[in-house]
């Protein structure tokens, strides 16, 4: 009898002490984020000509198997179905990034609106609800501001000498641009972004250039507004020498066999002559 009541004490004091273990595993698991909060990243607030767009949403969110993750839009206010989902996972982690497309239907003229919602489901029940709305316009008219193209500014390449075959830059815009691009050296265009909108991701813009070989470059910028107006920046000129011209030069890899052969020959012209004057 006591040694069953010494048992169970212990194995009480185990629970006892066991108790805040689980209690902290439970905490962070709810305090875990389920999700970031859903992107309209197309649409945006301006006014577009085109009456055929393409509603474009992400978010980053807590990914598991008993976690079902949907998403629904409505247009103007009347539902209008789901969103398809593409997951991307992340390495050594338990959140993914989530997309969606889908094509609206046909807009008419005016003001529109777009409410997209987010349903986290655990084990087949609603535990997390997000939804965003966006404002826009279609028009046949172009925008008043979108008759003047993108001013381009504090582009900050100078004209000096680099010593590197990359060079990092950024520059200024004024307005929201539907392409970004620089040109290199007079040639083809390089694209630095896809419709940047500045009320996401400010007026200031990075970008790199590579691959830059020792010489003369020259360098313009292009940002291009959704009515079709090109701003360009001034053209920076500058000079790459990155000393590869004084470097060691490396041998072929039969120099060695080379070597070897040359000094076998010469050891044997010196034999053979020493040979022949014995015989003398």
């Amino acid at each position: 009898m006591h040694k069953q009541t010494l048992v169970s004490s212990f194995f009480l004091l185990f629970l006892i002490l066991l108790m805040p273990s689980v209690q902290d595993v439970a905490g962070s698991q709810t305090a875990y984020p389920l999700a970031s909060g859903v992107q309209i990243n197309s649409p945006s607030n301006r006014t577009y000509l085109s009456s055929t767009l393409t509603l474009d949403v992400g978010v980053t969110a807590l990914v598991a198997s008993n976690i079902q993750i949907s998403m629904n839009y409505s247009l103007d206010g009347i539902y209008n179905g789901s969103i398809p989902l593409n997951v991307h996972t992340r390495e050594n982690s338990f959140q993914a990034s989530i997309t969606g497309e889908v094509d609206l239907p046909t807009l008419s003229y005016g003001s529109h609106s777009i409410t997209v919602f987010v349903q986290h489901r655990i084990n087949n029940e609603i535990s997390h609800l997000d939804n965003r709305t966006v404002y826009f316009a279609v028009s046949d008219t172009i925008p008043p501001d979108e008759l003047i193209a993108p001013v381009i500014s504090n582009l900050s390449i100078e004209n000096k000498t680099y010593n590197t075959t990359k060079i990092q830059f950024s520059f200024d815009i004024d307005k929201t641009a539907s392409l970004i691009s620089y040109c290199l050296d007079e040639q083809t265009n390089r694209t630095i972004a896809f419709l940047y909108d500045l009320n996401k991701w400010g007026n200031h813009v990075n970008a790199t250039v590579t691959g830059l070989s020792d010489g003369s470059h020259n360098l313009v910028v292009y940002a291009t507004n959704p009515a079709g107006k090109t701003g360009t920046s001034k053209t920076v000129y500058f000079t790459v020498k990155t000393n590869s011209n004084n470097a060691i030069p490396e041998f072929p890899v039969w120099t060695p066999i080379l070597t070897s052969l040359f000094v076998i020959a010469a050891v044997g012209t010196y034999y053979k002559k020493k040979i022949n004057l014995r015989r003398t």
